[in-house]
């Protein structure tokens, strides 16, 4: 299931990444990929050690944690810190698989899900499509500035070549409350559900009687 979070960063907020993006260094985005995405990897990414990008990396996932579709589309647990990713002319990510886990010792997480929050707008550059290869046939996101798009670890996916202008873009990688997609989908789709009844009908019976079933599954299969 892929999730579209629309409007994440607000203008302001976005604007501010962006100048911050802007001016800091980038470098070969090839060391952070995985052994196999290496060889189809070729793009940049914003060095790690610049001074502020905590802050900024505040900013994103603050933003984030706000948002209460992401709540109830990812149930996260733990996530990792953003990486900005810059592609150019002729620059691309071919098809590959993210890493099933990231980070070390006490900071290791599996991750369950995937996150691009698009920082370019779409009519500035050409190309650069994120597709992802799902049980239904591919599917493509080149969203708006400030929007993200998350779906399932489990997939293939690419970032198409770009051929004029910038795409820049946040991504981050998930570690869920809820580890099986499916019920990880069907909790989501209970809780648009539940939210569409109480604004219908607030303190009824179907209202709070949809309520208790969706948060006793999601106590009976959140992990520790």
């Amino acid at each position: 299931m892929l999730i579209w979070l629309p409007k994440v960063l607000e203008p302001a907020t976005l604007a501010r990444v962006r100048d911050f993006v802007a001016g800091a260094e980038f470098r070969d985005g090839k060391p952070s990929a995985g052994n196999l995405g290496r060889a189809v990897k070729e793009n940049e990414e914003l060095d790690r050690t610049t001074p502020e990008k905590a802050a900024i990396d505040a900013l994103v996932t603050g933003a984030l944690e706000r948002n209460p579709m992401f709540e109830v589309a990812a149930r996260p647990k733990k996530f990792t810190q953003p990486i900005y990713s810059r592609y150019r002319p002729g620059m691309q990510y071919g098809r590959h698989m993210d890493n099933p886990t990231m980070g070390r010792g006490d900071e290791r997480l599996r991750i369950d899900l995937s996150i691009t929050l698009f920082l370019s707008e779409p009519e500035s550059y050409e190309g650069g499509e994120l597709t992802v290869e799902t049980e239904y046939g591919p599917r493509e996101a080149k969203l708006p500035a400030g929007d993200a798009i998350v779906y399932p670890t489990v997939y293939y996916h690419e970032v198409k070549p770009v051929t004029k202008g910038e795409r820049l873009a946040a991504v981050m990688w998930i570690q869920s409350l809820i580890k099986e997609p499916f019920r990880r989908a069907l909790l989501y789709e209970l809780s648009t559900v539940a939210d569409w009844l109480h604004r219908q009908h607030p303190d009824s019976g179907p209202d709070k009687q949809l309520v208790k079933v969706q948060m006793n599954l999601l106590r009976l299969w959140a992990e520790n």
